[in-house]
């Protein structure tokens, strides 16, 4: 119905590297809740607990998450797409790598 004009090479890769901060965002959640859960359950809340609780966690389903979106069935320059996905991991890595350097 609506002719749209194909996607530039700069959308495709704002595409894939949206989908992996979203896929961090996610991950980051997931992970906050169900460290907050355990240490709830255990009665043993600290900041100290919760982060090194947090950061291994966050790390295996981040992990997960890019994995399940690297592989997209409607894109075309499949490349470019997962170039941007890579670049939103590399920065989460480093991200990760600078919560376990942090002393509280």
């Amino acid at each position: 119905m609506f002719e749209q004009p194909p996607l530039t090479d700069r959308d495709v890769f704002t595409r894939g590297f949206l989908n992996g901060l979203a896929s961090i965002w996610l991950s980051f959640i997931l992970s906050f809740v169900w460290s907050l859960w355990n240490e709830l359950r255990d009665g043993s809340l600290t900041i100290r607990n919760l982060r090194s609780d947090i950061v291994p966690v966050w790390l295996v389903i981040c992990t997960l998450g890019c994995l399940a979106f690297a592989f997209p069935k409607d894109e075309e320059r499949l490349n470019l797409f997962r170039s941007g996905l890579v670049t939103a991991y590399v920065a989460f890595l480093l991200l990760d790598g600078a919560c376990w350097l942090v002393k509280f």
